[in-house]
């Protein structure tokens, strides 16, 4: 077997990649995204790759019997490395001027998993966190795609090669089961853990599988169908990738059977284009080629360009896409000519040579990422936000990490780990939080991310001299069937006298709720529900308190509480809490409504910042520990969760009528 060069392969890569691209930009036409399916170019290079990689090692081992590890991945080396440092240095060097600290921390360690090949772990462990930053906004999430690459790359040549000596007889067929068995199991992962079956190898395999596959019946000299047919399948091939990436939408049996379209194309364009073939003219046309050899450049440049363009230009249009399009473009032919084209040649770039330009920059680029994660970002490189924002944090993501502050440190003290927002910890589960020796009213706050802003409200309201002790636990309202039943087992349950559900609830979610309130109630529990938190868009991304103090350079906290007061998402929160008040009327519960210590209705204000000059919310509508501190001894002051008779607060108040959508 003999490798020849082959123009439509290349033509191929510039479909997938401008595929990828365009897909990427998020085009919105109405109901539709333009290349909906855009993403599947990111398959089709993998049934390239398989096939590349089986065509070099069965080349190879037909010439000499044996294949040389250190020659290709010398070759793997050269052709992936270079160009990547380079886009990870011209990335950190844009990140350190626009990126906020927790937004380089977050780069560092991206970084690192980039350069060792493991952003596909990396990304879809931090794509599960709640809150967790837009993919659109990570330079390098997709260097995912590399690393699944290279694991491949890593396992496949001996196994092959194994396959080879062992049974060479039946290698195409056991490559054959590989593939339909990997499918089998990527349709199973998508299903039961899309993120898992879309970053991992495990549910990509098949794709390159099926490009080795192809590789091994070339080898044979296959047999190939003649006249007609053998005229269609390229083009057939060619309209099943098309339609794919116009149709299916992320997610949609992805991967695995919805991918079978843009593999399949792929296989047959590849085993199938014949010289004088129309779609094989067409791919192997001049302007098709060219990008294609630009390909894996554009590829590792598009995305910071795009990421880096939407953090500087969230409100974006036509103009932002073509200038993204045109940088994007640009520095693929430059890295293309200045650094892949003279690495990939030994004679220009010794090996010695090669070893000592990578290392010294996979060095680099750890002591940066080191450098990153031990100064927090290195926060001082950004005089102008630390003097505009004086005593507040600009950086929102950290204020969000250290709202969960107090209970981490609760949990600290029992060597456990912190509370998160969606399911509970060992620590809600098993820990009693309740002082046993103290008369104060033991309140239970159950629910999401909401559920710890209402814990640090109520913590602040007990230290504020309220006769309550509060404690938390993460119940999400959609696993309520699976979940509710270590609730009653938590001793923090046991002990509660109210329990309390906190939560940002949706019209699908409410009844929900009113089975939770139900369940408690017949466990002898009394039982209460926090409304939906008052809430304000984020135009441009930025929380109004940003929004306000970079229009108007300086901090006025009446001004801008006054400001807030019009800018209350009323129609999300009010229909919303009108369905709630109902629910409980009919369960017979009390609603505290977290206006009543947000807004003022009579004064017609909201408070974005505090008396003493710090911002309350870091998104939407969660409280920073500044916030829930100022929102906390306004609860102790309206007198909630005291005894029968004393409460001063229990229906609406002049300041809750603000939930309710008071002019």
């Amino acid at each position: 077997m003999s490798l020849r060069y082959r123009p439509e392969i290349d033509g191929l890569r510039s479909v997938a990649i401008v595929s990828v691209l365009i897909y990427h930009l998020k085009i919105d036409l109405g109901d539709y995204v333009l290349l909906r399916g855009g993403f599947l170019g990111v398959d089709v290079f993998f049934v390239i790759s398989g096939y590349l990689i089986a065509s070099i090692i069965l080349s190879e081992h037909a010439r000499t019997g044996r294949f040389s590890y250190a020659t290709f991945y010398e070759r793997r080396a050269r052709r992936l490395l270079p160009a990547l440092l380079c886009v990870l240095a011209a990335s950190a060097a844009v990140g350190w001027v626009v990126l906020l600290p927790s937004g380089m921390v977050e780069f560092g360690q991206s970084a690192l998993a980039s350069i060792f090949f493991l952003s596909n772990v990396y990304w879809d462990l931090i794509s599960q966190q709640y809150g967790a930053q837009s993919g659109l906004l990570q330079p390098l999430l997709h260097t995912w795609s590399l690393a699944v690459e290279e694991q491949f790359y890593l396992i496949f040549p001996t196994l092959f090669l194994a396959g080879l000596r062992w049974f060479p007889g039946r290698l195409l067929a056991l490559s054959c089961a590989v593939v339909a068995c990997g499918l089998v199991l990527a349709e199973i992962l998508t299903r039961i853990d899309f993120s898992f079956s879309f970053y991992w190898l495990v549910s990509r395999v098949w794709e390159m599988m099926a490009g080795a596959a192809l590789a091994q019946w070339a080898a044979r000299g296959g047999p190939r169908p003649g006249g007609r047919l053998a005229r269609a399948l390229p083009g057939l091939g060619l309209a099943l990738i098309l339609g794919s990436i116009l149709t299916i939408p992320v997610g949609f049996h992805h991967p695995g059977l919805a991918t079978v379209g843009a593999v399949g194309g792929a296989v047959l364009i590849i085993g199938f284009a014949a010289p004088g073939e129309p779609v094989t003219r067409l791919l192997s046309s001049r302007p098709l080629v060219a990008i294609g050899l630009i390909s894996y450049s554009l590829y590792l440049w598009h995305y910071p360009i795009y990421a880096f363009g939407r953090l500087l230009r969230p409100e974006v249009g036509p103009l932002d896409y073509a200038v993204w399009l045109a940088l994007s473009f640009g520095l693929a032919v430059l890295s293309y000519r200045v650094v892949e084209q003279p690495f990939r040649d030994p004679g220009r770039v010794p090996l010695g040579r090669l070893v000592g330009v990578l290392g010294g920059g996979v060095a680099a680029i750890g002591i940066f990422a080191a450098a990153m994660l031990a100064t927090d970002g290195m926060r001082a490189r950004l005089p102008g936000l630390i003097a505009l924002y004086g005593p507040n944090d600009f950086d929102n993501s950290a204020l969000a990490e250290r709202s969960w502050g107090p209970m981490g440190e609760m949990a600290a003290v029992h060597g456990m780990a912190a509370p998160g927002p969606r399911t509970p910890t060992p620590f809600e589960q098993h820990v009693a939080w309740f002082d046993p020796d103290s008369a104060a009213r033991r309140v239970l706050v159950v629910g999401d991310s909401h559920s710890k802003d209402m814990f640090n409200v109520l913590r602040a309201a007990a230290q504020a001299g309220a006769p309550i002790q509060v404690a938390r636990y993460a119940l999400p309202l959609p696993e309520l069937e699976a979940r509710a039943p270590a609730l009653w087992e938590a001793p923090n349950f046991r002990d509660a006298e109210l329990v309390v559900l906190s939560y940002r609830f949706f019209e699908a979610t409410i009844p929900r709720a009113e089975d939770l309130v139900g369940q408690i109630r017949a466990r002898g529990k009394e039982v209460a529900l926090f409304d939906n938190t008052v809430e304000f868009p984020e135009p441009r991304g930025e929380t109004l308190f940003d929004l306000y103090l970079r229009e108007a350079g300086a901090l006025d906290g009446p001004d801008f509480n006054r400001r807030a007061w019009e800018r209350r998402a009323l129609d999300r929160v009010g229909p919303i809490n009108d369905a709630l008040h109902a629910m409980a009327a009919r369960a017979g519960v009390k609603v505290y409504e977290k206006a009543g210590f947000m807004c003022d209705a009579e004064a017609r204000t909201c408070d974005l910042v505090t008396p003493d000059g710090y911002k309350t919310l870091y998104d939407y509508g969660h409280y920073t520990l500044e916030g829930a501190r100022h929102f906390g001894d306004r609860v102790a002051g309206l007198g909630w969760f005291a005894p029968a008779g004393a409460s001063r607060a229990a229906g609406l108040s002049r300041r809750s009528a603000a939930a309710r959508g008071a002019p």
